[in-house]
């Protein structure tokens, strides 16, 4: 692990090898005391990564080219409580945001980051118990930018 500082400190790491077409795919990760790399926000910049950071230690360059990945736990077709839960995991930079749709309109959707996941609590008015078939649409990123989408109808 690495040693706390008073101040925040401005980083630059050189890509020497800078071989990604989209150069958002890197990423600055830092070795914690748990000797795990840990996502660093930073910005490419001319082949840089720059951040700043209140911690002496380990610091790398990564690259993460891989989308988070969705899984729709408990909508089998037919929504059978009053709770849609979605799991939401991304392997490097965890994710940064997410967007879903019911029926083609926005979703309120609540975080619980602990279980990885994404819920949302049926409240009867945006969508009502009627038996009728309706269409879930998740959008999920993580910091790289990597985008999942996936798509299902549900009965409802």
């Amino acid at each position: 692990a690495g040693t706390p500082l008073h101040r925040k400190i401005d980083i630059a790491l050189a890509v020497k090898n800078d071989i990604l077409k989209n150069p958002q795919a890197y990423y600055l990760a830092y070795r914690n005391h748990k000797n795990e790399w840990e996502y660093v926000n930073a910005r490419y910049e001319n082949g840089w990564m720059l951040a700043s950071g209140n911690r002496l230690g380990d610091y790398q360059i990564m690259a993460d080219t891989i989308s988070p990945k969705i899984s729709l736990t408990n909508i089998d077709n037919d929504l059978k409580n009053d709770l849609i839960r979605i799991l939401v995991q991304d392997q490097e930079t965890d994710i940064a945001r997410y967007q879903v749709y019911i029926d083609g309109k926005w979703a309120l959707f609540e975080d619980d980051y602990k279980r990885d996941a994404i819920f949302y609590r049926v409240d009867g008015i945006a969508l009502q118990r009627n038996g009728s078939q309706h269409h879930l649409k998740v959008c999920v990123w993580d910091f790289c930018g990597n985008c999942t989408e996936k798509e299902t109808l549900f009965i409802y």
